[in-house]
């Protein structure tokens, strides 16, 4: 007979002795006996109400419920959906590990990329990264840390951000610039160029347009009458770059042979498994590409499989066409001048020459021409060149 639990009201109608009560609670466990006018109202455990049928069979008493507990369904339920049951109170478990899980580390007040990736590597000693325990983590100790290890930070505190921990950090302001009305200032050269056209607001001009000047140059200096320098230098600036380029492309054909394995990787440090084998071919020249499918990630180590492939190839050279050499050649040359050219310059010309060397390699050499304002006021007895954006 398959069990039931909870409880279950009936009532009994008939000519129910004393006697027959008695031998009930001798066999089974009853909970409650009452009288109901011309019933007896008995509550038991559900899973004696069989027995208390045979008991009272051939007694002429009549039986009927009146009231069931919850339990008594439930346990009939729960077997037949033990499958769902099992599924959910699993899924309930991975959730709860799951909220005290950390799952990202970022950073928030940074003043620039690299210090953001120095501070998450900072956080990561410290045991704090994706896969962390939250109960585990030093939020003060790692926070004090921080201050300690990058200068300029006034503040810097660890907090939870949902399924996250965020290190927020505030920079420390400069202390504002103090105007001394008896400190003498000059303008001087960011950089060297020829001048153009010389404005004089204060102070008394060195140079004059068509004069040649070099970077931390005097350009207008402050005088007793007029201390601060102040004015407007333009000049024109130049800057030269070269690149070259082969006359020959190198080009890889695939001849058609490949070779490939699959290995399982787990955790970043690249554990492999099975244990990385040679591979058979012994290609001389080959590309080779990897797939990655991830399988596993955010919790406590990543697991993704791994096929690679090596294909052989063929290395063939073929002749360029000259205009496209000249053109690659070209391009880097430029790159290479405007990066050397003074930041704030405008181009207003540029020149390109080509020239052949040894081995066909085509080199070309771009001189750009630019226009600016070199003036730069500074005070008296300062270094002229701390400061200069130029970027020769």
């Amino acid at each position: 007979m398959r069990r039931t639990a909870g409880w279950v009201t009936v009532r009994l109608r008939g000519a129910v002795s004393g006697r027959q009560l008695t031998k009930l609670a001798e066999q089974i466990g009853i909970r409650r006996v009452r009288r109901c006018g011309q019933e007896t109202e008995l509550t038991l455990r559900a899973a004696d109400l069989n027995r208390v049928r045979h008991l009272l069979r051939g007694a002429g008493v009549r039986m009927r419920i009146v009231k069931k507990s919850p339990l008594t369904h439930l346990r009939p339920a729960a077997r037949r959906h033990a499958g769902l049951i099992a599924a959910a109170l699993t899924a309930l478990l991975l959730l709860g590990g799951l909220m005290q899980t950390v799952l990202t580390v970022t950073v928030d007040g940074a003043k620039d990329a690299r210090q953001k990736e120095e501070m998450v590597r900072l956080l990561a000693a410290r045991g704090i990264r994706p896969g962390a325990y939250f109960p585990g983590v030093d939020r003060d100790g790692a926070a004090a840390e921080v201050l300690r290890s990058f200068s300029g930070l006034t503040y810097a505190a660890l907090r939870r951000r949902g399924l996250g921990m965020e290190l927020y950090v505030v920079q420390a302001t400069p202390p504002p610039e103090i105007y001394d009305p008896m400190q003498r200032t000059d303008v001087v050269a960011e950089a060297g160029g020829l001048v153009t056209r010389v404005v004089t607001l204060s102070g008394e001009a060195l140079v004059r347009p068509g004069d040649t000047v070099v970077a931390g140059q005097v350009l207008i200096r402050g005088t007793e009458s007029a201390p601060h320098a102040r004015g407007a230098v333009s000049a024109r600036v130049w800057a030269v770059g070269r690149g070259g380029a082969e006359r020959e492309r190198t080009q890889r054909v695939p001849t058609g042979r490949s070779e490939r394995r699959t290995v399982l990787r787990i955790g970043k440090g690249g554990t492999l498994w099975p244990q990385k084998r040679a591979w058979t071919e012994n290609f001389s020249e080959f590309d080779e590409r990897s797939e990655r499918t991830l399988l596993l990630d955010g919790l406590f180590f990543p697991v993704e499989i791994v096929r690679e492939t090596r294909e052989e190839v063929r290395v063939e050279k073929a002749a360029r066409r000259l205009t496209e050499a000249k053109d690659e050649a070209g391009a880097r040359a430029l790159t290479n001048a405007l990066t050397k050219l003074p930041n704030g310059a405008r181009v207003v010309d540029k020149r390109i020459e080509y020239s052949m060397i040894k081995d066909g390699k085509l080199c070309a050499a771009v001189t750009i021409e630019g226009a600016m304002q070199i003036g730069r006021e500074v005070p008296r007895g300062s270094d002229p060149e701390a400061g200069s954006e130029s970027k020769n």
